[in-house]
């Protein structure tokens, strides 16, 4: 007999990762910070060394063996690669919503409207969330990378907080849908909050 299903859903799965990377930057922070001003410390002290500067890290540090390299090719740092995977989420982000999350939730917003059931209606609302959930949770986890690395008012973690914060509103108005579409008598209540200018998107 196999183990138990922890998570039924991809969607539980997914939460549960969200909430995990929340609670791990929570327990280890005192840790991460740590490890960022020792980083910043030695990459000052060589800073130091190399321009011949008054020493303030690198006074009791010996001067470091320093060898050629056969190749004049470098792989790209970690923090290069997160930003990397921060253009590639915002890229398939804006690819999901044609460059206007307006325009994507009001064409969404018809969409359900026009379905022939609630279960259709249900459906369509939930894969529009799906589709931007991904980019959305990528671009925070990030974040919270970043944070480990350079510290959490470093301008690339910054950057990251700012893109998830523009990037939310339009997973939020998606589940808003969603839940209208699944209340009362179909379509009512989301017709009803439409004419009636209250839906999150229309404020935008």
């Amino acid at each position: 007999m196999g183990r138990p299903r922890k998570y039924h859903t991809e969607e539980e799965k997914r939460l549960a990762r969200k909430a995990w990377d929340a609670s791990y930057y929570r327990r280890n922070e005192d840790k991460i910070k740590s490890k960022v001003q020792t980083a910043y410390r030695a990459s000052r002290a060589q800073y130091e060394r190399d321009h011949d500067l008054p020493p303030k890290y690198s006074a009791t540090k010996p001067q470091p063996l320093t060898f050629p390299r056969r190749s004049t090719k470098t792989r790209p740092s970690r923090l290069e690669k997160e930003l990397n995977v921060l253009k590639e989420q915002h890229v398939l982000w804006l690819s999901s919503i044609d460059h206007s999350p307006r325009q994507f939730l009001e064409s969404t917003y018809r969409a359900v409207v026009a379905a022939a059931t609630q279960d259709i209606g249900e459906k369509l609302a939930q894969a529009a969330y799906q589709q931007l959930t991904g980019p959305v949770d990528e671009v925070q986890a990030t974040y919270f990378r970043l944070i480990e690395l350079r510290g959490e008012g470093d301008a690339s973690a910054l950057k990251a907080k700012a893109l998830h914060q523009k990037m939310c509103p339009s997973t939020e108005a998606c589940v808003e849908l969603w839940e209208l579409s699944a209340e009362g008598i179909f379509p009512s209540a989301l017709v009803d909050a439409y004419n009636n200018g209250g839906l999150a998107f229309q404020q935008w």
